[in-house]
């Protein structure tokens, strides 16, 4: 065979049929770019101070904010996934982390010292309120149908 009739029957065998012209839908949800910056607010909130003290700032990163960090990176894939239950693991798995993680510091501090002498410092603060939007949009996307499915077209 010539070089020409290679890429002629190569070309027609591309062009021709219907099953070569693949339909990929992918699920994206109108809330899924509020997720990256629910999640960018748990990242940029593991570095800020957890605890406020007459002595200092106690800041997250130094302990379970760590944690935090790697999730909100979980959480930025929810934003970014283009499938609907991956979507809603990953923001579910971060919302439940960053509510369960602040309490549980609130819970020992109040066990350990009390009421006084300290106070919830603001990485504390957004990563409980990053934690509970992302638990309200992983249960949004759970509800959401398939209306918001965009269809994407590979090959020709």
């Amino acid at each position: 065979m010539a070089a020409s009739e290679l890429s002629s029957n190569a070309s027609l065998s591309l062009t021709s049929g219907t099953d070569q012209k693949r339909r990929l839908n992918r699920w994206t949800h109108p809330k899924q770019k509020i997720m990256v910056f629910v999640a960018f607010g748990v990242i940029i909130g593991s570095f800020l101070p957890w605890l406020e003290t007459a002595i200092g700032s106690y800041t997250g990163f130094a302990g379970p904010g760590q944690i935090l960090f790697y999730f909100g990176f979980i959480g930025m894939g929810a934003g970014l996934v283009p499938l609907r239950w991956p979507a809603i693991i990953q923001s579910g798995m971060m919302g439940a982390v960053a509510v369960v993680i602040p309490l549980w510091q609130i819970a020992r501090m109040l066990l350990k010292v009390g009421i006084s002498g300290w106070v919830p410092g603001v990485g504390m603060v957004l990563i409980f309120g990053c934690g509970a939007m992302a638990l309200r949009l992983s249960r949004d996307f759970w509800r959401a149908n398939g209306s918001e499915q965009t269809s994407v077209h590979l090959g020709n």
